[in-house]
């Protein structure tokens, strides 16, 4: 079984991110383009 993956992204809780960048706009994004599995690390969030 292949994936499609992106294991860097970013969410709007990371510096010079867009506000839109959440959950639901990251999955209609990797939709649009073929992606099936996201990995996002904002580790360094105090939330």
């Amino acid at each position: 079984m292949k994936f499609l993956v992106d294991l860097h992204i970013h969410s709007r809780f990371s510096l010079a991110t867009a506000k839109n960048t959440d959950v639901e706009n990251l999955y209609i994004a990797a939709k649009k383009k073929g992606i099936t599995v996201l990995g996002t690390g904002d580790f360094t969030h105090p939330g």
